[in-house]
Formats: C-alpha cells, structure tokens, sequence
C-alpha cells in the first residue's frame, strides 16, 4: 500500500524514501516493502514530538545518521537479494543468464554473417608461372594436342579458348574396344562401318595427337570458368577441358593399333608409344585428374603392346627397338604424384571461403562454403559454416593430412602393407566430423593414387622384360631359366621389382613358353593364378596381376582372317 506523502511525517523525510526507492532500482512490490518499513520507523521515531519545527529538525538528525541515500539504497538492495528465497534466486541467475546468452549470440551471429572473405594471393597465375617448362615453345605439344582437340570438340562460347566435348555413340563403343570389354568381330557390319567411317573422320585428330607425342614437354595455361569480374579466381574452377577428348583421342590409337597389327606389328607397337608419350606428359601437368589420365593413357598403351607381342610375330630388331624405346621413356624417370597441387588448392579454398582474421583464426562463410560444399538448403550451410573449426586450426589439420599423404606416396603398397602408419582416412575418422567437414568434402582420396603409380611402373618394367625374354627366345631358341639369366645376357639392366613384395616379379619358365606375374594386393603368391573380376587383388578373394601369358587375345589377334578391315582412305 502506498504510503509516501504521509500527512504527518515532514516533507523532507518523504523526499528521503523516495530518492532511497529510485536508486535501489529493483522490482516494485519489494520497493513497496521498503516504503512501509521506512515509514514506519520514522513516525515511530516522531510520535512523541509535536512541535513542527522539533519533528523536522529531528527527522533531519535521522536523515543525518541514516547516510547517503546511494549507499543506503545499495545496501537495502543487497540486503533484500540475501534474504530472498533460494529458488527465486536460481530463476533470477537463470533468466539473466539467458538474456546475456541470447544478446552474445544475436550479436555472433550479425558479426558471423557480415563476414567476408577476403583472398589475396593469385594461386592460378602463380601455379602457371611455376608450371611453365624455361625450355623453346616449339618443343611444346600443346598446340598439336589443341589442333587434336579442335578435331573432336567444339569451341565453348561461354568460354573462349576452352573447348565442349561429348563423346559420340562410335567413341563409346571404341573405347569398349580399346579396353577389350568387346572385339571388333562382336560388332555387326552396321557398327563396323560407323566405327571406320568415324576413324576416318577424325583421322586428323589422331596424327595431330601423335605428333604431339613426339614433343619433349607438354604445357598451357590454365583457365577459370568462374567469374572473370572476380579478381582472384579459384583454383577449384580451372577448366580441364583436354582431358577427356585427349584421353579419347588415345583410345582412338588403340584401335589403330589393333587395326596395323596384322600387317605391321611394329607399327601397331610405334602407335602404342606414340600413347604412352603422351600419357607421360599428362603426368607431368601439376592436376591431379590430369595425371591419373595420364596413367590410364599409358598403362592402356602398355597393355596393348603385351597384346600385340603375344598375337603376331616380331623379328628379333623389331623386339629391341621396342624396348629400347621403353627403356629411354623409363630413363627420365617416373613422375611424382602432385600432391603439392592439391595442398595449394586446399589453402586457395580456404581463402575464398573463410574470413581472413576473428576469433580462431577467422570463421567460415555460409554462402562461399555452400557453393564449395553444393549445399541449396542456406539454413544447413550457416549451421555446418558456425560449427566448423577456424581458419588455422583448419589449415593445421589439412596440413597434417597432406604431409602423410606426401610421406606415405613415395611408399610402395608392400612397404605401407608392413609399415606400421595411420593412413588418412584414421586421422580423418580421428577428427569431429562437424568440425572438419570441409576436409572431408575437399581433401581427395589419394590412399590409392600411389599404389597405381606403382602399378604402372611394375607393368612398365614388365613389358621391358617381357621383349628380352622374346628376344632371348629368338636367340637361344628357349626361354632362360631365370631373369638373372637374362640379365647376364644385356638384355635387361635390372631385374623388374615387385611393388607388392619386397622381392623381384615372379618369373617362371613353362614348357614351351613363360609365366611373369605379381602377386598383387592380397600380398602372398598364388603360383600366377588371377581373379579376372579383381585383378589387382584388391578384395578377400583377389589372387595376382598377371602379365603373361595375355589371359585374353581377341579372335582378330589370332586369326588374321577375321582381322578389322583397313581404315578407308
């Protein structure tokens, strides 16, 4: 009940209680408590003195004792919280601590949102420059490749200087043909005529790709097809347009190849180099995609030229021009695999899609991180873009995981098969996926792009091997007991090492022929007996990889009666 302004209490002592109620600054019906209790005390403390004069001067006396009325009101105040119950207290603690959450959290989430990027390196121009061979340009089979290219695709107006391709229905099928999936005997005529009419067609595409072969390097400059407004573009969106329509054009060659062997085996076999020279310069390009391509390119090349060696004669100087070729490819050396370009990439993502600085390094943008990511939902981008670890605790960890990748790729499969490391995959599975998903989403999983690095040297040396033994056969009129025989001979300068033992390719001599084989992915030899659905023995019932003798030569290769017909013109 209110009760200020009191009659008989002086006007002084009613201006005192209510300066003391406006500083306490606390909720009304405990203000209203305080009133009474002050004004209770002081009309106790007055009723005996009547004289108007004596009760002022008395109650000043009071208001003198009783102090500053800041002071006074902070103690009533804090006296007041002390005796309040518990639970009340608890709700109290509870509601301001939901309010101070709910206003740092307004306030993140505006400096989350208005955050943007802000890259500053060019990595594209810079991976060009570095990339760049000091060598003469006209040792470059870039423009013979792109005159290759402009055979088969067409010029993509969104994109100048890029190119649209398409495979045709005959590219399919000859790519089913290069791979043995089918034999050209399995076509009926109408498909035979489409696929000569179509090798005629793009015949000039193929003599531009095999004279690019020739070349010493293979280099251009890479190209966005992201915005050009943006002045920094995205490593992500470089546009590889030569793959495919290269990686076709060599599929091409192969059926040349099967096509020039029944009258010129040592042609078909020129034709077979011709693809891995290019191959070799597809693993040279510092893209990944580009140097798998480029291992498919040539391991399909080699397994071609087993082919051709097992289907038709070659003479003793055919056998050894072949693998003196082989031998000057082997020479320069194996190219590595190009993790360096994948880590740049990373670190160029990582600039285009988080903050540059912030609490932790900087934050992760919702909408960069869902066009990286290909999330449409927004909701679902903000939410993984405020979960995710910072900007250097994401460069840490990606730096983590490419540096055991660059340590485990120089490793062969039998050395990361007995060498007790983590692989990538456990240190990912190690981390918060929530925390880390940006990982997840651009880290390749390059576990296996050694191990078919690996593969190709092995069948590289293979093939090597497999001349000498033909030409020792052509000498001697048998096959050697052993390869340390045949190495005795000059035939060969090394014995061809297992990539999945830590001993040589198992060589065995047959009555009237040889078997050369490893014994692949499940590590233990099974005398050359294979699994055709795992050849690698990647799986529990895989068995080896073996080169010889071929498990599959076409009717065409063994029968020159039902050879492919000349290509027209």
């Amino acid at each position: 009940m209110e009760r200020k302004g009191k009659p008989d209490l002086p006007g002084n002592v009613t201006t005192y209680i209510e300066s003391i109620l406006r500083k306490m600054r606390y909720r009304r019906s405990v203000r209203q408590e305080v009133e009474a209790e002050l004004l209770d005390h002081f009309e106790d403390a007055l009723h005996d003195c009547t004289d108007r004069d004596q009760r002022k001067k008395l109650a000043e006396e009071m208001i003198h004792e009783f102090g500053d009325v800041t002071i006074l009101a902070k103690l009533i105040r804090r006296g007041k919280i002390r005796c309040r119950p518990w639970w009340r207290t608890a709700c109290v603690r509870l509601f301001q601590g939901t309010c101070i959450s709910i206003i740092a959290m307004i306030v993140y989430i505006g400096w989350f949102m208005i955050g943007r990027p802000a890259p500053a390196t060019d990595y594209l121009a810079r991976m060009n420059q570095v990339s760049r061979p000091g060598i003469p340009d006209q040792d470059n089979a870039w423009p013979l490749y792109k005159k290759a290219i402009e055979c088969i695709a067409q010029p993509d107006p969104e994109h100048p200087g890029l190119y649209k391709y398409e495979p045709d229905k005959e590219m399919i099928t000859i790519a089913k043909l290069a791979k043995h999936d089918i034999t050209f005997k399995q076509l009926d005529n109408k498909e035979r005529q489409q696929i000569l009419q179509y090798m005629e067609k793009n015949a000039p595409a193929w003599d531009y790709f095999r004279q690019g072969s020739e070349k010493s390097y293979y280099y251009h400059e890479y190209k966005s097809e992201s915005d050009s407004s943006k002045p920094i573009p995205m490593l992500m969106s470089v546009w590889l347009s030569d793959i495919e329509p290269l990686r076709d054009i060599a599929r091409l060659g192969i059926l040349h190849a099967q096509m020039e062997a029944p009258d010129s085996p040592r042609k078909a076999l020129e034709t077979c180099l011709s693809i891995a020279r290019a191959g070799r310069h597809l693993q040279t390009r510092p893209v990944l995609i580009e140097y798998l391509v480029g291992i498919a390119m040539h391991r399909l090349a080699m397994n071609e030229c087993i082919r051709i060696i097992a289907g038709y004669p070659l003479s003793e100087k055919d056998l050894a021009t072949m693998q003196d070729e082989l031998t000057s490819m082997q020479a320069q050396g194996y190219p590595p695999i190009p993790i360096e370009y994948e880590r740049i990439a990373f670190y160029d993502t990582i600039q285009h899609i988080f903050t540059q600085g912030g609490p932790g390094g900087g934050h992760l943008v919702p909408k960069p991180f869902s066009e990286v990511a290909e999330i449409s939902e927004p909701s679902v981008s903000a939410l993984a873009s405020l979960a995710h670890a910072g900007r250097e605790k994401t460069l840490e960890k990606a730096s983590e995981i490419f540096d055991h990748y660059e340590q485990v790729s120089k490793m062969t499969p039998w050395q990361r098969h007995t060498t007790p490391i983590r692989t990538a995959d456990e240190i990912l599975r190690s981390l918060p996926r929530y925390r880390y998903s940006l990982l997840d989403i651009m880290i390749p999983a390059l576990g296996r792009v050694g191990e078919h690095r690996f593969r190709m040297i092995a069948l590289d040396q293979a093939t090597e091997t497999i001349l000498a033994l033909k030409r020792y056969f052509l000498q001697q009129g048998e096959y050697p007991e052993s390869l340390h025989i045949l190495m005795q001979a000059g035939l060969i300068k090394s014995i061809p090492m297992d990539p999945y033992s830590d001993q040589a390719l198992k060589y065995r001599k047959t009555e009237n022929d040889f078997v050369l084989y490893s014994i692949a992915g499940n590590f233990q030899d099974d005398g050359g007996t294979i699994n055709p659905e795992d050849e690698w023995a990647q799986k529990e019932n895989g068995k080896d990889y073996v080169f010889w003798p071929v498990q599959e030569v076409t009717q065409s290769q063994s029968d020159n009666s039902n050879r492919p017909p000349a290509v027209p013109g």
